[in-house]
């Protein structure tokens, strides 16, 4: 099933998990799409996290709501560790 249907799937029944593995293809844009299509799905709980494979000329810009942790380079792959910020109490 491609990724956008699974995420409106996962929604529409409400599904929230606390991670998510993202290992989108290499060189078409799709490292920061995953990340949008994430965070707009609201499948992922607060302090909740991403771990994102991409190629290191392909830097994530993470969308309002998501903060990256840290990053490690593996040759030309980076895999990035992200975080969706917790609610306020």
């Amino acid at each position: 099933m491609p990724v956008p249907r699974a995420l409106r799937a996962l929604a529409r029944r409400r599904t929230v998990v606390d991670g998510v593995l993202a290992d989108p293809p290499y060189g078409a844009g799709w490292a920061p799409r995953a990340l949008v299509a994430v965070e707009q799905a609201g499948v992922l709980a607060p302090g909740g996290w991403v771990a994102l494979e991409h190629r290191d000329d392909e830097p994530p810009s993470p969308p309002p709501g998501l903060d990256v942790v840290q990053s490690r380079r593996h040759g030309r792959t980076v895999l990035t560790l992200l975080a969706r910020r917790a609610e306020p109490a």
